[in-house]
């Protein structure tokens, strides 16, 4: 009786080890994923927090339609993840931007839309972050 007790006892001890090792494995993993997600969710906050931008301008001329934009938050975006709405349709043809990639802080977004049909009346550029601004006449 003595000799199949302890080998019955020596199983289960193996098997709680080998089953504490996989859960606490899982269990890290688990942890740093969560750790992760949460820093890049910090990160985007802060980007959302320090990004502002204002139309500073829209004009319309011989079928041309201007808009100057400026980056006045504090980091740097992607010119060309910025998106324009004019009349609350979305320009997806004949835009040009000025500068096409990085776009600095205190500088300018200079947005030209050829083949328009009219002068709009409203104007609305959302930065690669979602932050925007609208323009209406």
């Amino acid at each position: 009786m003595g000799f199949s007790v302890s080998i019955a006892v020596s199983i289960f001890l193996v098997g709680f080890l080998i089953l504490s090792s996989v859960a606490y494995t899982s269990l890290s993993n688990s942890m740093g994923l969560v750790s992760d997600g949460r820093k890049e969710q910090n990160d985007r906050m802060r980007d959302v927090l320090q990004t502002d931008i204002n139309i500073t301008n829209v004009s319309y001329g011989a079928g041309t339609i201007r808009v100057r934009v400026e980056n006045t938050g504090s980091i740097v975006l992607d010119a060309s993840k910025t998106d324009l709405l004019i009349n609350g349709t979305f320009q997806t043809e004949n835009i040009s931007l000025s500068p096409t990639k990085v776009w600095i802080p205190e500088k300018t977004l200079n947005i030209t839309v050829t083949g328009a049909l009219g002068n709009p009346s409203r104007v609305k550029v959302v930065s690669e972050n979602g932050i925007s601004d609208y323009w209406g006449a």
